[in-house]
């Protein structure tokens, strides 16, 4: 597994997202719908489209089958929406911010390298605003190396 850390302030950001409710395992079946729906408007095939997985729950204290995450889109335009696809925001915040390059297998090992990092740089995280994950415009499960960045909201110590 090779990564990046950095923190920094991001701005608020919209995306267009279908709700996906349990396992955070199993989020692709809510982006396979999301591709579905989107693919034929076009929107999956834009170079500045980023995939987003959003994850409101800590999986820690909630129980599985109530964890809510969300499959989407960043784009760049106004979309309408439908089908179970709505819009959402991410507010503006500081965010710890890894760069990971990995095998799919290690992704819970990801997860883990940032929170330690974050609490080793004076950092901790803000419960109650949701982590996020960006993929490159392509399924993240499609190559032997997954590439993805994990976005964790946080504050000074």
């Amino acid at each position: 597994m090779i990564y990046e850390f950095d923190v920094r302030v991001i701005p608020t950001f919209e995306y267009i997202a279908c709700r996906h409710k349990g396992s955070y395992d199993t989020i692709c079946e809510a982006f396979e719908e999301l591709l579905t729906w989107a693919k034929p408007k076009g929107l999956a095939a834009k170079s500045e489209t980023r995939m987003i997985a959003v994850y409101h729950d800590d999986p820690r204290i909630t129980d599985e089958a109530d964890l809510r995450s969300d499959a989407g889109l960043i784009v760049t335009e106004k979309v309408k929406v439908g089908d179970g696809i709505k819009h959402h925001e991410i507010l503006e915040g500081l965010y710890a911010i890894g760069r990971f390059e990995m095998k799919i297998e290690e992704c819970q090992l990801a997860w883990d390298t940032m929170f330690r990092v974050i609490e080793e740089q004076g950092y901790e995280f803000i419960e109650g605003i949701p982590c996020f994950e960006l993929y490159p415009m392509c399924s993240p499960h499609t190559e032997d190396t997954w590439k993805t960045d994990i976005y964790i909201p946080i504050k000074v110590k």
